[in-house]
């Protein structure tokens, strides 16, 4: 299909599943958001630096802030805040048929199949260089906790199909 008969199609879709929805129906599923393989990861480091700076706090300053309620109340926030970025906020690479995304931390970031230079993988790592910025995304096994076999034969297909060159030091 042309780009042109996509973008018609999705936008007939999305007023249809908004009929739907008001209808009470299930919605049409769309084949642009249907093609898109969402491999995600689990962060570990942050929220563990969180968590245990908030143990530090309440075992070390107890002497001094133990009547202050905003002693209680920072300890538990940042604990809780660790707790949300390990459970909630786990990051994600989404590999669609013209365009890869990921969260960073300031949001979800897209880049096009033309905006990739290359793709490196290295034993435990996953590396996106991107043409423009000069920036690299990096998916690490050790930090980030991603299924690395599948997501390497997802971005092979995705580099054949955009001839993005892949280069292999598992060797």
């Amino acid at each position: 299909m042309s780009r042109k008969w996509e973008r018609m199609v999705y936008k007939n879709t999305k007023q249809l599943n908004k009929m739907r929805s008001k209808q009470g129906k299930k919605p049409i599923v769309t084949g642009a958001q249907d093609g898109m393989v969402r491999l995600q990861g689990r962060s570990w480091f942050l929220p563990l630096l969180l968590v245990m700076f908030s143990v530090f706090f309440l075992l070390f300053f107890y002497d001094i802030y133990e009547g202050d309620a905003m002693y209680w109340m920072t300890g538990a926030l940042y604990f809780l805040f660790g707790l949300f970025l390990y459970f909630v906020r786990r990051p994600f690479l989404k590999i669609g048929r013209n365009r890869l995304s990921t969260r960073k931390f300031t949001g979800e970031k897209f880049v096009d199949a033309g905006d990739v230079e290359e793709i490196i993988i290295v034993p435990g790592t996953i590396i996106v260089q991107l043409k423009n910025k000069k920036e690299r995304w990096i998916f690490s096994r050790l930090v980030q906790r991603f299924n690395l076999e599948e997501m390497e034969t997802q971005l092979r297909e995705f580099a054949q199909r955009h001839r993005i060159p892949v280069k292999n030091t598992l060797n």
